[in-house]
């Protein structure tokens, strides 16, 4: 007889509801308290289940971080489409998109950029971002497509801008909003126009 214990999903599947539910464990208990064995008992599969798609935990929320950046580009490119044309505008809309997707996804933006386990080697991890690392350049890149502005400008202006948004998400996911009480205590349209006003800024010399 066959004690093995039933489940619904199947080896083409189980790789999705894993990264699925491993990213429900992590919005709900956090990075430190994250645990594999909640995952496998939520799916009903053996703890060692995930070792065939990822090895261990640590390849699970590689993979896991790897989702992240590809999801947190097209919350930028899906803010783009809602703006005007112009290349500042479009710099400024894929800012403020990668603050909403850091504010809509803490735990999950702590894991992108703060977890020092992420395996530095995979290939879905660095492609995803190279990807995001890629449009914020070509956003900048347009914005001196008439100027005379050597690589290295284009380079500091895109490190600029993304210091400055990933400065104003780390301190609003890290629950530091005293520090920005300037953006707390203006409606959405202005606090998106300070934003705008501040990544501009940063890039100006």
């Amino acid at each position: 007889m066959n004690f093995r214990r039933k489940t619904s999903y199947h080896h083409g599947d189980l790789r999705a509801a894993l990264l699925e539910t491993a990213e429900a464990e992590l919005t709900e208990y956090g990075l430190e308290a994250f645990s594999l064995r909640r995952v496998t008992t939520a799916l009903g599969v053996t703890p060692a289940a995930p070792s065939y798609h990822f090895g261990n935990t640590d390849g699970l929320l590689t993979e896991l971080a790897a989702l992240g950046f590809e999801r947190m580009l097209l919350a930028q490119k899906t803010r783009q489409q809602g703006a005007e044309t112009e290349p500042k505008a479009q710099l400024v809309a894929s800012g403020i998109g990668y603050i909403e997707f850091a504010v809509d996804n803490p735990n999950l933006f702590q894991l992108m950029f703060g977890w020092k386990k992420l395996d530095k080697d995979s290939t879905a991890l660095n492609a995803a971002r190279r990807a995001a690392y890629n449009h914020l350049v070509s956003n900048v890149e347009e914005i001196h497509s008439t100027t005379e502005r050597t690589t290295k400008d284009v380079m500091t202006d895109a490190m600029a801008a993304w210091v400055t948004v990933h400065g104003i998400a780390s301190l609003v996911t890290a629950g530091k909003t005293n520090q920005l009480s300037a953006l707390e205590s203006v409606s959405n349209k202005d606090r998106d126009t300070l934003i705008g006003e501040l990544i501009l800024r940063a890039i100006s010399r």
